[in-house]
């Protein structure tokens, strides 16, 4: 009672002196305690490990643990502090102890508490001494004040040496036992509770009997203080130590790499990664690149999101375990590669919006020049006119070609742009009509983020009453994040109609489809899924990406280095991966109709454009744009006999019953790859032998070259001399005879079948071909080398 009176009246009398004492002894901590570099870490939704990168400092260390494991924490005060919760900072009787056992035995003993630990590790460095000794009683004192036992408990335990260059219980947990601290064993906890006590002296790679035995001998007391029963005595025992650090996980490096390289300030990402869904598509990718290897292709790369939270749930950034010489660190997610086919279904889309084609519209796939630009499909057959859907699920490259021209490229590269590929980046006149065949470069992510953001609308549009949110095209979240209001709202789309994608989606969800590279292919799906493949320019780029109600699966295959190899379509080398992802996936209902933008309307059962008068017309549901559709061009009507077996005209025998009858005429050019490729074209009938003198109708069209001024080289020979050239022509009467005239030169007549070979120097020629009505049709092209 005195010595409190005392006090209390030394402080009232030099208050002043009182408080700097009471803040310099209790309050006044270093903050942080521990100012080291940690380990960035990365964990799944469900806070499991994904992976680890050592820190700058060269450690493993990881950020301050949240909660102590009951195991280890038993361990460890049992080992360091068994007084631990009755003392602030110093007990006196180990400290005793300690001073009698240096006295008597001549040797070192510890006395500390855990709080002095802490005090020694994270400011008194150097050699040990009395002076130190007091420095960390007082820091611990103050220590005690500041923090509760639980918050002192994890600062040691994430902060203590484990031996070699690892720092902290999580990190010694993983590197030894692949796991993490709150799996531990009995074993496993004593044998890290003895370690921070003499690091450098033990390890579990050498002084393994010392280790082994200081872990056991704690186990004992363990045992004998009733803290673990007899049998988790003896088997904890019989635990073998560790040999060697193990690896940290890598089940997800190329998204620690780019969380890390975004979040320079972060140490612990909380991912929206499936952690089981990415070990097994892991394991999935590693199989499939066996499959692969012989053919000499050794990269892929696999994202799945989830369309109702639009988060990313698995991340393969390149094949797992691959040799380093194949480039395995790089992220072929983010990595800039040839779009192959995989904008087309966008073009489909903006088309329909546009009023450019309805579904079935046919779109023109002829040998065609786009001021020297001369694509080919696939296959290199034509079939003259083709339905639009047909041209999207078969992917065909002049169909597309074609309609970019006609709905104009500049136009639907600023549509990208506005998509945030952000890859896009040079001018319309540098892309030209290549770009909707793999002139652009762009990232697997950002195409993901685009077919999400379309599957996202459609999948809402319902639900939200026939409104949109522009937020559904955002990227997909990587991290968790709080939940935030997706704006508002609009009656307006910003990017597609829900009805285009619709239409989009069900003709890519086709399951019996003819394959991108020209053979009919049959992937068999429990579910329904909306799918595209790409293939690059010279076969260094495979794609397939698709959805169902809820997931989105993106693929690329290819090798890291550009790479081409022959097989490397997307059909053969991505499409198989897709699905072995999609069937790892669980089923799920398919869209909804968005029916408050689907409207009944007419279009020509043949041409699938808008109706005329002289088009049979069909009843198909449509987006509203489709009321401005163009007209068809196509069916005419021509003159016959009533019995419609003769065409006819005006100067016909007067007293003929005449009749009109429409007929479906593409241009000669059109029909004759119609007819070639099984698309036969009803012919028109003969003219009545009374009208054939009157009738001078006829039509002349080359199909190569594809158009004037077409420039052209002479190929040679294996033994170097000059090949000819062959043009090819078609009319439009099947029997009809064509001249062919070289720069007013007679080559020679053709008949059926229109094909003329014939020698031409370098420079400008004109070829004019002449049927026997003389009727004309001529060409001007430039022969730029011999």
């Amino acid at each position: 009672m005195k010595l409190a009176q005392t006090v209390s009246k030394f402080i009232k009398e030099n208050l002043g002196i009182s408080i700097f004492l009471l803040w310099f002894l209790f309050i006044l901590l270093p903050r942080p305690l521990f100012d080291l570099p940690v380990s960035p870490i990365l964990l799944d939704s469900k806070e499991q490990l994904l992976g680890a990168k050592i820190a700058t400092n060269g450690q493993w260390h990881f950020h301050e643990t949240d909660s102590v494991s009951y195991k280890f924490k038993r361990a460890l005060l049992h080992y360091e502090d068994r007084n631990f919760y009755n003392h602030i900072g110093v007990d006196p009787k180990g400290i005793a102890r300690a001073l009698l056992s240096n006295i008597k035995h001549k040797r070192r003993q510890g006395g500390s508490t855990i709080s002095m630990q802490i005090a020694r590790m994270s400011h008194s460095k150097g050699q040990r001494t009395y002076l130190k000794k007091i420095k960390e009683i007082i820091f611990s004192i103050r220590l005690e004040l500041s923090y509760s036992k639980k918050k002192i408990l994890q600062i040691y335990a994430s902060n203590a040496p484990f031996g070699g260059n690892i720092i902290g219980i999580e990190a010694a947990s993983w590197r030894y036992f692949g796991k993490p601290h709150t799996g531990l064993s009995w074993s496993e906890s004593a044998m890290l509770a003895v370690l921070p006590n003499a690091p450098g002296l033990i390890h579990p790679g050498r002084s393994r009997s010392a280790l082994e035995d200081k872990r056991n001998r704690l186990l004992k007391s363990m045992h004998e203080h009733g803290i673990i029963s007899l049998e988790d005595y003896t088997l904890a025992i019989l635990e073998e130590l560790p040999t060697k650090p193990k690896p940290l996980p890598q089940i997800a490096p190329h998204l620690l790499d780019l969380c890390v390289k975004k979040n320079k300030n972060i140490e612990r990402f909380h991912s929206t990664i499936d952690g089981r869904l990415q070990d097994q598509l892991n394991n999935v990718a590693t199989r499939y690149r066996r499959s692969l290897k012989n053919a000499q292709i050794h990269n892929l790369a696999i994202i799945v999101t989830d369309l109702e939270k639009n988060e990313v749930l698995a991340y393969v950034g390149n094949t797992p375990k691959l040799e380093r010489k194949y480039q395995p660190y790089v992220d072929m997610i983010q990595a800039k590669r040839s779009s192959g086919s995989v904008l087309k279904p966008l073009l489909y889309a903006k088309a329909i919006d546009n009023s450019k084609i309805s579904p079935y519209a046919l779109l023109r796939d002829v040998p065609d020049n786009w001021g020297g630009y001369a694509p080919k499909n696939y296959s290199e057959k034509f079939e003259g006119l083709v339905p639009a859907d047909e041209c999207l699920y078969r992917s065909l490259n002049l169909p597309f070609v074609d309609l970019l021209h006609k709905y104009d490229h500049q136009k639907f590269l600023k549509e990208l742009k506005e998509l945030q590929f952000k890859s896009i980046d040079r001018s319309a006149d540098d892309y030209g009509l290549s770009l909707i065949l793999g002139g652009a470069e762009i990232t697997l992510w950002d195409l993901a983020k685009v077919y999400g953001g379309m599957a996202r609308t459609l999948r809402n549009f319902n639900r939200n009453k026939g409104k949109y949110k522009p937020t559904y095209y955002n990227e997909a979240s990587l991290l968790k994040t709080k939940e935030q209001n997706n704006g508002k709202l609009h009656k307006q789309y910003e990017h597609f109609s829900a009805a285009s994608i619709w239409h989009t989606f069900e003709t890519l969800s086709s399951l019996k489809r003819p394959g991108t590279e020209g053979q009919w292919q049959y992937f068999s799906s429990a579910q329904k899924i909306a799918w595209k493949t790409g293939t690059s320019h010279g076969f260094k780029d495979a794609w397939s990406i698709g959805v169902n109600g809820k997931y989105l699966v993106g693929i690329w295959v290819g090798n890291a280095n550009g790479e081409g190899r022959e097989g490397l379509v997307g059909l053969q080398a991505a499409a198989p991966l897709f699905f072995k992802v999609f069937n790892a996936l669980p089923n799920h209902s398919w869209y909804e109709a968005p029916m408050d933008e689907l409207f009944d309307q007419q279009i020509c059962a043949t041409s699938g454009y808008k109706p005329t008068a002289k088009c049979p017309a069909i009843q198909v549901l449509l987006p509203q744009a489709s009321e401005h559709l163009p007209s068809c061009q196509q069916h005419k009507f021509i003159t016959c006999t009533a019995d419609s077996l003769f065409r006819a005209n005006k100067q016909c025998d007067k007293s003929m019953e005449l009749t009109e009858v429409s007929y479906f005429i593409p241009s000669p050019k059109e029909m004759f790859f119609m007819n070639k490729g099984g698309r036969a074209v009803q012919a028109l009938p003969p003219f009545h032998p009374d009208c054939l003198n009157a009738s001078t109708e006829s039509q002349i069209e080359f199909i190569y070259p594809p158009s004037n001024n077409f420039k052209l080289f002479i190929p040679r020979k294996l033994n170097n001399d000059k090949s000819k050239l062959v043009f090819s022509a078609v009319h439009s009467s099947e029997t009809e005879s064509l001249f062919w005239h070289l720069d007013n030169r007679y080559l020679g007549e053709t008949k059926f079948i229109h094909d003329m070979s014939f020698r031409a120097g370098k420079g400008k020629h004109v070829m004019l071909l002449k049927d026997k009505k003389g009727v004309e049709k001529r060409i001007i092209f430039e022969v730029l080398e011999e």
